[in-house]
């Protein structure tokens, strides 16, 4: 099977879905079933062993070349596993559209885009892409529910698979910088509004003021309208000074060395349509702190705790627990490891794989 990936839409620095690519191309490679190839924008720098690689140009000729370079290399799949589908592929091509989440169709003010871009961003892409896949792959139920009720027509092609996370075999925590020191809480993500980082800092406050000791660290780069956010860690950091860091941009290992060493993941989000750091924090025996909404608390269940995302009290609450108490936190690690291990991308692809196999264009 001759399967092409489309990955003009990545940026510069990863993020989660970049990171969930990166596994999902490991796995396909080691496929003797599989031909792999992957489309980037010209000039880009990221080396793909052992992968085919095709340059295109940039703006509205993207399009224009990956139909034609499509169509040259005779694909069987393309597989949109970040962004959205080009605007012209080849009528009998089988596409699979992997979609993360759908939520800026219900909070469109936590998003960047307005007006006509993002009515044109909405029914052009999104709903084109949904439309014409024959395959739609959610990373959740919970983003296949909102799949199916934003788009009902697509409801007989989509699947719901898992993501999986792979920690290193080896992490070196002494990579953690030293003016952080222990016991911290890690929030993990881009800083944007949906991630609900002044509820967070509230809550570390009102938890802090009476623990000395445990720091916090944001560990993201700066996304959209991050000005109230950022605000947030500002004013936190001001009265709690040397206790709050901001990490920008991290390494692949000093990130799991952060996820390891830490005491907690808190992850207060609005809506996730999954929630990877969840899982990557479980994954390496971290417990973690979630919202018990949207695919947060499908994916964590009662490996972690869950709290409201609009309360306090809850939340510096379950700072508490997660840090001193002791029995509660050794069983939230045990159970949060068993719970990792049921994300796997192996089983992801095959899942997909599977399906679009059994399909017509």
């Amino acid at each position: 099977m001759k399967i092409g990936i489309d990955l003009t839409w990545q940026t510069d620095k990863p993020a989660g879905v970049e990171t969930m690519v990166g596994e999902v191309l490991m796995e396909l490679v080691s496929r003797k079933e599989v031909q792999l190839m992957v489309f980037v924008l010209r000039g880009s720098t990221r080396v793909y062993k052992g992968i085919s690689v095709r340059e295109v140009r940039s703006g509205w000729l993207r399009h224009v070349d990956l139909y034609l370079m499509i169509r040259k290399e005779s694909l069987d799949v393309l597989w949109q596993v970040g962004g959205w589908l080009p605007l012209f592929f080849p009528h009998k091509l089988k596409t699979i559209q992997t979609v993360h989440d759908l939520i800026s169709a219900d909070h469109p003010a936590w998003f960047p885009q307005t007006g006509f871009s993002a009515r044109w961003s909405w029914y052009m892409r999104v709903g084109r892409s949904l439309r014409r896949a024959t395959v739609i792959h959610a990373i959740s139920h919970w983003t296949e529910k909102q799949i199916m009720r934003l788009f009902p027509d697509t409801r007989g092609k989509i699947i719901a698979a898992y993501q999986g996370v792979s920690a290193p075999d080896q992490i070196r925590t002494e990579q953690i910088p030293k003016y952080i020191q222990t016991p911290f809480i890690v929030i993990l993500g881009t800083i944007e509004p949906r991630k609900n980082i002044p509820l967070a800092c509230e809550a570390f406050l009102l938890f802090a003021q009476e623990h000395p000791d445990p720091h916090l660290v944001f560990v993201g780069k700066r996304g959209w309208k991050a000005e109230e956010s950022l605000m947030a860690i500002e004013t936190l950091q001001k009265a709690l000074p040397g206790r709050v860091h901001v990490e920008f941009y991290v390494t692949h290992a000093e990130k799991w060395a952060l996820l390891s060493g830490a005491s907690a993941v808190l992850m207060v989000s609005h809506a996730e349509g999954f929630g990877r750091p969840l899982v990557e924090a479980m994954s390496v025996g971290t417990p973690v702190i979630a919202s018990a909404n949207s695919a947060m608390q499908e994916v964590v269940e009662d490996a972690g705790i869950l709290v409201p995302p609009d309360d306090v009290q809850k939340t510096a609450r379950a700072m508490w627990r997660a840090l001193y108490h002791p029995t509660l936190s050794d069983r939230l690690i045990e159970l949060g490891s068993e719970r990792a291990k049921r994300f796997s991308t192996k089983q992801m692809v095959d899942c997909v794989l599977e399906t679009i196999n059994k399909t017509t264009s």
